[in-house]
């Protein structure tokens, strides 16, 4: 039970396209639209996290196809938000360089706190 997938046995997804992007730091990540077995397609969101001991491990997300429609608009939805509320990296955030080890790859997990943070620090 410890290490197994529910998915173990499955036949593997075929991967229609791939989109990979980095960060201005040390994140890798990717976007897979794929099709599962039965055909369905299905969105892998993925990030790239470098561990302490320089190994990696990938972390993902699957949005299923029944999902699109209120997953891209509630992604809208928190993009406007953000744009509206000013909510961004702050102006004296050191971006660690890629290859930079620090923290494992975990820069930023809790680092900025969101807007609160942001409001905070400007005044």
């Amino acid at each position: 039970m410890g290490g197994e997938r529910k998915d173990a046995g499955k036949p593997a997804r075929t991967v229609i396209k791939r989109f990979d992007f980095a960060s201005k730091g040390t994140h890798r990540y990717a976007i897979e639209v794929q099709q599962a077995s039965n055909g369905n397609p299905v969105l892998e969101l993925k990030q790239l996290v470098r561990r302490k001991d320089g190994g990696t491990f990938e972390a993902s997300v699957n949005v299923w196809s029944e999902d699109f429609d209120t997953f891209f608009k509630t992604l809208g939805d928190v993009y406007r938000f953000m744009k509206a509320e000013d909510i961004k990296t702050p102006a004296d955030h050191v971006t660690p360089k890629a290859g930079a080890r620090g923290r494992g790859g975990q820069e930023g997990r809790g680092g900025h706190g969101g807007r609160e943070a942001n409001r905070a620090a400007s005044g």
